[in-house]
C-alpha cells in the first residue's frame, strides 16, 4: 500500500524486469528479472487495473483460448482449469459476448481468469479492484484467498483500500517514495 507516487507500480515493474533498478539488485525466483524475463514469464501472472489482456471485439472465451495458446497450456487438464475459473468467477452467462459489451466488473472477472490461466507461481496485481462493484470485488477477493491457499500462489497486491488488505493479505508493506516504511 502507499499513496499515489509512492513506488508501488514501479516496484512491480522492477520485479517484472520491465525497468532496471537505479541501485541495488532485484531477484525473482533467485534470478535477475531483467536478464531472465522471457524465461520467467510462464511462472508469473500480471494484472493491472488500467491495462487489459482482453480483445475488445472478440467474445470473452476467445481471449481465454488465445492466452492458453500463448502460454502453451492446451491440455485437457488446462481446459478443466479454465472451466473451474469460469465457474468460480461466474462468467459463463456472458462468456460468448464481445468484451466491448461487458460491464467493468464482468471484464475484470475475465482479466482475472486471463491472469491465472497458466497456473503462475507468483501473481502481480496492480490496483485490480479499481472501480468495480462491491459484489464483484468480494467474489474476486474470495477467489484470491482460495487460489492462494489451494495452489500456494504468491500474490503481490497493490491497493489503496485497507479493507482489501485486511481480507486477503497476511503480510503488508507500506511504501513511501520507494522506501519500505512498514513490513508486518
Amino acid at each position: 500500500i502507499g499513496q499515489n507516487g509512492a513506488g508501488k507500480s514501479t516496484t512491480i515493474k522492477l520485479l517484472l524486469g520491465l525497468i532496471a533498478p537505479t541501485s541495488g539488485t532485484v531477484k525473482v525466483f533467485d534470478k535477475n528479472p531483467m536478464i531472465n524475463r522471457m524465461n520467467q514469464n510462464k511462472e508469473i501472472g500480471v494484472l493491472s487495473g488500467t491495462k487489459s489482456q482482453l480483445w475488445w471485439e472478440l467474445p470473452l472465451i476467445d481471449s481465454f483460448k488465445f492466452i492458453q495458446r500463448i502460454y502453451e497450456v492446451n491440455s485437457i487438464e488446462n481446459d478443466q482449469w479454465l472451466e473451474y475459473l469460469i465457474d468460480k468467477l461466474e462468467v459463463r452467462s456472458f462468456i460468448n459476448q464481445p468484451v466491448r459489451q461487458l460491464s467493468l466488473g464482468q471484464r475484470m472477472k475475465g482479466e482475472f481468469i486471463c491472469t491465472f490461466l497458466h497456473h503462475p507461481k507468483i501473481v502481480f496485481l496492480d490496483e485490480p479492484t479499481i472501480g468495480i462493484d462491491v459484489i464483484t470485488k468480494q467474489k474476486i477477493l474470495e477467489f484470491l484467498v482460495d487460489i492462494n491457499s489451494k495452489d500456494n500462489t504468491t500474490i503481490f497486491f497493490t491497493t489503496h483500500d485497507l479493507d482489501d488488505i485486511e481480507k486477503i493479505c497476511n503480510r503488508m508493506l507500506l511504501i513511501n517514495k520507494g522506501k519500505i516504511e512498514y513490513d508486518g
